[in-house]
């Protein structure tokens, strides 16, 4: 029972790592087929941030991301950037208004983020979909982030915590728009 569950831990950070080491070499605008049906390109990688634009049958799907401080990017599965169990701060347009370019700090689940720039007394929330503010380029912010797996059943809890740079983020958002248009 003990080697059987060593096994299944060693094949899950070898799995963890193999993705990890895959994106790395992934090269701009190379197309990948990282499940069936579902067709990713890496459109654009400056300053630790990702744009990817994933395709299904469903239509394509544009995400700019970049890990919390310490961590790497895990590759997209499926529609998004949900094979995780660390915080991402990601760009989106905003699904109401596709004028408008919001970021936001998104767990493994379901849950809510707070971040602050070190020095600062309160944490803020990220209220809605983002924030619109993209005047802390260059900033690095603690953040903390709790939600659940199954919050109807409070069940899977999780917390994290870290920190982001937030270095590049006006440019990743020109480049977000200019890449994914209103993707």
């Amino acid at each position: 029972m003990v080697v059987r569950r060593a096994l299944v831990i060693a094949m899950a950070v070898w799995s963890a790592a193999s993705a990890s080491a895959q994106l790395q070499t992934w090269a701009v605008k190379e197309e990948q087929e990282l499940r069936p049906g579902y067709y990713t390109k890496i459109l654009a990688k400056k300053q630790g941030w990702v744009t990817f634009q994933v395709e299904s049958r469903e239509g394509i799907t544009c995400y700019t991301a970049k890990p919390q401080e310490g961590e790497d990017l895990p590759p997209p599965f499926k529609d998004s950037l949900l094979a995780r169990d660390k915080a991402l701060l990601q760009i989106t347009l905003d699904p109401v208004d596709n004028e408008k370019l919001l970021w936001s700090i998104d767990g493994p689940h379901t849950g809510e983020a707070q971040y602050r720039v070190p020095g600062d007394r309160f944490m803020e929330t990220i209220d809605g979909l983002g924030v619109e503010d993209f005047s802390k380029d260059g900033a690095v912010i603690e953040f903390r982030w709790e939600g659940w797996r199954y919050p109807r059943i409070y069940e899977g809890h999780a917390v994290v915590e870290g920190r982001f740079d937030l270095t590049g983020l006006q440019r990743a958002a020109i480049r977000h728009r200019k890449l994914c248009g209103a993707a």
